[in-house]
């Protein structure tokens, strides 16, 4: 997305003359494209803080639950390496009820207490290498 021809590549050029274009070739920094986003989300009557980082988490949460390869999904996202992918992710509502229910079903396994320590081999069977 970083390439001359990207949307996000081309910022306003307001010394611009009626002769001249309106846009110039430069990327768009974070903080433009975080005011976009804040007064598109106040346009539709979105509340909650919307900014271009909650849509960059909701595009990787997105493709991740439909499968789409995550070495695909930082070429579109300009990650450097898979790891960092890791914080955009988050279960979903379903994969939260699944946890929950095999946490509340869990039982603690019962324990033998005369096996619950170490035995030691006798004397004569320790090998002595």
């Amino acid at each position: 997305m970083c390439k001359s021809e990207s949307p996000f590549y081309l910022a306003v050029n307001y010394n611009y003359s009626n002769d001249d274009i309106w846009y110039k070739k430069q990327k768009m920094g974070k903080d433009r494209i975080n005011t976009i986003m804040k007064g598109m989300a106040a346009s539709a009557g979105l509340s909650g803080g919307e900014t271009n980082h909650s849509a960059r988490k909701t595009m990787v949460t997105c493709l991740t639950k439909n499968s789409v390869p995550e070495t695909q999904i930082i070429q579109l996202t300009g990650h450097k390496n898979l790891q960092s992918l890791n914080s955009y992710k988050k279960a979903s509502l379903q994969q939260q009820k699944e946890m929950s229910h095999v946490l509340s079903s869990y039982k603690k396994p019962e324990t033998n207490p005369s096996s619950s320590y170490p035995t030691t081999p006798s004397s004569g069977t320790m090998n002595q290498d």
